[in-house]
């Protein structure tokens, strides 16, 4: 697998676990991400759980397995966060 993506992954990851802001990244390395960050912090909830995902597949292939446990988490919390306001808006 390309390097890339793996630098991809780690910067998503940083960005989605860590609460790092991407321009940050930018400044610092290689500036691949699994997300579209130009209307950072405003990612919306399915682009952010559609980039977890990706992302933990990438880090599942390299054995990342921590970093695996962390994306499941989250991906955990924003299905959570979806299905709650989907209920809200529905009221």
């Amino acid at each position: 697998m390309d390097d890339n993506i793996l630098d991809a992954a780690i910067n998503t990851y940083s960005v989605l676990i860590m609460n790092e802001n991407p321009f940050d990244i930018i400044d610092r390395r290689n500036s691949h991400f699994m997300l579209d960050i130009s209307n950072y912090p405003y990612i919306s909830h399915k682009n952010r759980l559609r980039a977890a995902k990706v992302t933990m597949e990438v880090f599942e292939i390299y054995e990342h397995y921590e970093k695996c446990a962390d994306l499941q988490e989250y991906i955990n919390e924003i299905k959570n966060e979806i299905q709650r306001l989907s209920i809200k808006n529905n009221k």
